[in-house]
């Protein structure tokens, strides 16, 4: 839910953008381990194996939904942090 609050936030009164760091496990393609996609996959990956890449793919694909009405949105995925 704090994904959805940061897009009410951006919203609310003056526009702002939003600057969400999230995981390389999101946008990783299982088929082949070196490629990277720069936007998310269509569908989540069946092996995510934990809440955490879970939730952090379910918040990228709400942040695009977003970016989709012109919300200014930028993700970032650090390999390390």
């Amino acid at each position: 839910l704090s994904t959805v609050e940061i897009i009410k936030l951006a919203t609310s009164k003056k526009e702002k953008g939003i600057f969400y760091v999230s995981t390389l496990v999101a946008a990783n393609d299982r088929d082949n381990e070196s490629f990277l996609e720069e936007d998310l996959p269509v569908s989540p990956h069946a092996d995510f194996s934990s809440g955490y890449q879970q939730t952090k793919w379910i918040s990228e694909k709400l942040l695009y939904e977003a970016k989709k009405l012109n919300i200014p949105v930028s993700i970032f995925r650090p390999s390390t942090i």
